[in-house]
């Protein structure tokens, strides 16, 4: 059970359930736990950055109870708090689609649940304003509001939040007045998003089905990145070899690859691997006698490089 904050029992006033350190602790645990899952089941092919988390501070929570005239820090939605930043191209529905069913696919997660979710936009459509998707998760009896949001979102709420400070330094309480240049901002910010979006209707793959072939690099991405749920940064250049050393050994079915990568982590000890991908190419041009936690061995590595020189790139790899 999470720690209770204090009982305040003056005359002539309501119990108060205040905020302390002690319950502070205990919801940063809670947090941590969420926080794991939720790095584990969403892949860094749709985030933009970490996905960042706090906990109220308990001036903070205790200055909400007073100013909402609230009895207990648990009737606020707020105390714990989680951002999904979405990458340029890719969409908040997919990242919500992954949230509400995380209680199905996680073992971990069947006591988490989304209570409601709020589209957060301007009331009217002609205007630019901060917008994002607000969402009330409960996590056993820990309440957490995650938002989900693109980047160009982010870069919204990060100026329009700085501008609301510095006018409240000023001494102005105005969050819904700022300056016409800003609106600009945020108009131009909406159209990069828009042109994304198009892009994605467009061009945008589907993840391969069960027996489908895998026709290219693209293709190999969304099906590790979605279904098999690797979450480490998306190297073109391992991506292509990847692919190549599937192909050179007819693996190249979505089974196949499944099959294969399940077996491949099934040998992973730990969570710091670097160049992951690439390991996994190891893997498959040299058997299951290759032990990717094993120290590095440059001659492997360069002999595996050069028997698909041409699909690399050297940019990524200078890099």
């Amino acid at each position: 059970m999470l720690g209770l904050g204090k009982l305040n029992l003056i005359p002539g006033e309501r119990k108060k359930e205040e905020f302390n350190e002690e319950t502070r602790v205990e919801l940063q645990k809670k947090l941590d736990e969420v926080v794991a899952i939720l790095k584990s089941e969403i892949s860094s092919y749709y985030l933009y950055k970490d996905i960042s988390a706090r906990v109220k501070t308990v001036e903070s929570a205790n200055r909400k109870l007073i100013t909402r005239k609230i009895d207990s820090w648990r009737e606020l939605s707020d105390y714990c708090g989680a951002a999904i930043i979405i990458h340029p191209l890719k969409t908040t529905e997919e990242v919500m689609e992954i949230l509400r069913n995380l209680h199905k696919t996680n073992e971990k997660c069947k006591n988490f649940k989304i209570v409601q979710e709020e589209i957060k936009g301007p009331k009217d459509s002609s205007q630019f304003a901060y917008r994002a998707i607000h969402c009330d998760a409960l996590y056993g009896d820990c309440k957490i509001e995650i938002q989900v949001r693109t980047c160009y979102q982010d870069i919204w709420n990060c100026i329009s939040h700085q501008a609301y400070e510095l006018q409240r330094l000023k001494g102005y309480d105005q969050a819904h007045s700022l300056p016409r240049e800003l609106h600009q901002i945020s108009s131009l910010l909406e159209i990069s998003e828009e042109i994304c979006s198009s892009t994605i209707r467009q061009h945008g793959k589907e993840v391969p089905d069960v027996g489908d072939t895998i026709d290219d690099t693209d293709e190999l991405k969304l099906l590790i990145a979605k279904k098999l749920k690797y979450n480490g940064p998306i190297n073109d250049w391992e991506f292509n070899v990847a692919y190549e050393a599937l192909k050179s050994k007819n693996k190249i079915k979505t089974e196949e690859v499944e099959r294969e990568w399940k077996e491949f982590a099934s040998k992973l000890k730990g969570n710091d691997h670097n160049n992951l991908i690439f390991k996994f190419s190891e893997y498959i041009i040299l058997g299951q006698s290759f032990d990717p936690n094993s120290p590095s061995n440059t001659k492997l590595i360069v002999d595996v490089l050069n028997r698909f020189e041409k699909v690399l790139n050297i940019r990524s790899l200078l890099g």
